[in-house]
């Protein structure tokens, strides 16, 4: 084995035993504590921090890289359910859908939704609609955010919890808030609510998905983060334990972090998803196989993206957006090994942030670039 060799297995073996650390020990966000009932977390890639939604405390609280907390907005009416979508933060505040600047933290929209008691989980869709239950009201409803008009989609008997859009079955994946829950899906062109899982999970909260599909949901009762595939073919998996009322879930594409918000105690959880692909990593992962930081970035409308594989491989180059929606595939073919260049073209495509994904075997690399019109 070379120098060479020798001096990347012990990086990867260093990474190797930090991220096992974590991944056993979900990292605990304390710092200053702000927090005051957090029901929900996403992830600003914009500006590299977590957003914490404070239901008692009526608040939106920025936790940084360092784990510093500081306001984000106050005067939030029990604030609930969070998505970002472009360069915006929409937040339910009680019987209102807030639609916030990520730059300023100033309001750019309110919209008042009519029928609602107590809004809590939100999704959004690739176009211009916001999909919110209600558990007080137990009520769907869908927002539309150009004429900013509301409609009543499917009231349930039970207590409606978490959403997560699929855009490709067009279809909100929906969580009931009662022991042994089943995972229902609303098709939104039928208008139909199905059983996709029947499960033994008690009080399923929260609901988030990783950029391969994976479903990530919550158990409020019971205090644990659940794993199901894709298409909820097989029994979940217990990713993490120990949390105490787990009322939200986010996911950090930049990091592969799950964030969970802890109602009961105060406390966020980021919890490491990455140790479980070292093994192969450490093991197949060539020292040539480079994906490179597209250039330019940021870039109007097209930037070049450099790859290089050591042997004859199928690859696969995809670009998703923050959201995790695939927004195109530029490869998808056998390639033998060398360098590579492809050309992306956004013409059509919103300013954001936007992530690319090179798929080489079994090996999985995302980097990040920014679209500024």
């Amino acid at each position: 084995m070379n120098e060479k060799n020798i001096k990347y297995v012990k990086q990867l073996l260093s990474k190797l035993v930090y991220q096992i650390f974590i991944f056993l020990l979900p990292v605990t966000v304390y710092s200053q504590n702000l927090l005051n009932g957090p029901n929900d977390i996403v992830f600003d890639s914009l500006n590299n921090r977590y957003l914490v939604a404070n239901w008692a405390g009526n608040s939106i609280v920025a936790i940084d890289s360092l784990g510093n907390q500081s306001y984000f907005r106050s005067n939030i009416t029990h604030a609930h359910g969070m998505e970002i979508k472009d360069s915006i933060l929409f937040v339910v505040s009680y019987r209102n859908l807030l639609l916030i600047d990520l730059y300023s933290s100033s309001t750019i929209n309110s919209i008042f939704v009519p029928g609602s008691e107590y809004l809590g989980h939100i999704a959004l869709d690739s176009s211009h609609y916001v999909y919110v239950t209600d558990w007080s009201a137990k009520k769907l409803f869908r927002i539309n955010i150009n004429d900013q008009t509301s409609a009543t989609l499917h009231t349930l008997d039970p207590i409606p919890g978490g959403l997560s859009y699929e855009v490709n079955n067009n279809r909100l994946i929906l969580l009931i808030f009662v022991d042994n829950a089943p995972i229902l899906a609303y098709n939104l062109a039928s208008g139909n609510i199905d059983t996709v899982r029947n499960t033994n999970i008690n009080e399923p909260d929260a609901i988030c998905r990783d950029l391969n599909g994976n479903y990530y949901i919550t158990s409020f009762a019971d205090n644990i983060v659940y794993r199901f595939d894709s298409n909820f073919a097989f029994n979940p998996e217990i990713i993490s334990t120990g949390h105490s009322e787990p009322s939200g879930i986010g996911y950090n594409m930049s990091d592969n972090i799950i964030g969970v918000t802890n109602y009961n105690i105060n406390r966020v959880d980021l919890i490491n998803l990455s140790p479980n692909n070292l093994d192969f990593q450490l093991n197949n992962t060539p020292i040539d196989f480079v994906l490179f930081q597209n250039y330019p970035n940021p870039f109007n409308p097209t930037t070049k993206i450099n790859f290089q594989i050591p042997e004859l491989s199928f690859v696969t180059l995809k670009i998703y957006d923050v959201l995790g929606n695939e927004i195109a595939t530029l490869v998808n073919e056998e390639k033998v090994g060398g360098s590579y260049e492809v050309e992306f073209n956004a013409t059509g495509l919103p300013s954001g942030i936007y992530f690319y994904q090179l798929t080489v075997s079994e090996n999985i690399t995302i980097k990040k670039m920014v679209l500024l019109k």
